[in-house]
């Protein structure tokens, strides 16, 4: 998610460790009798950060376009610098046409 006061991305950090998760799960599986508002807590938590990856990876996904288009953008421009550097284009217009008119007689 991007930081509300510099608007750099910030990791994102989950309510629960799904690690963690895991072993409270297999713990309650094993507790008689079950505590209900235990598991139906971390299956909010679950829940919710589920719910802020999909967000967050969809926020990485538009970033990633924009950065591969930004991307295409600056190797077209790169293509057109190389071809304003050519050595052609520094020799002058009227050597360039006594080329052009001696082939062009040459092929009378």
């Amino acid at each position: 998610m991007a930081c509300p006061s510099c608007g750099g991305i910030k990791p994102y950090t989950s309510r629960c460790d799904p690690g963690n998760v895991s072993t409270r799960i297999n713990s309650m599986l094993r507790t008689v009798p079950l505590s209900p508002s235990s598991a139906l807590q971390i299956q909010r938590d679950v829940e919710d950060d589920i719910r802020d990856l999909d967000w967050e990876m969809s926020q990485l996904r538009s970033r990633l376009l924009y950065l591969e288009q930004q991307q295409d953008l600056l190797s077209k421009h790169d293509e057109q610098l190389k071809f304003l550097s050519a050595p052609i284009r520094w020799l002058p217009v009227e050597l360039l046409t006594r080329i052009f008119i001696a082939v062009c007689d040459g092929h009378r």
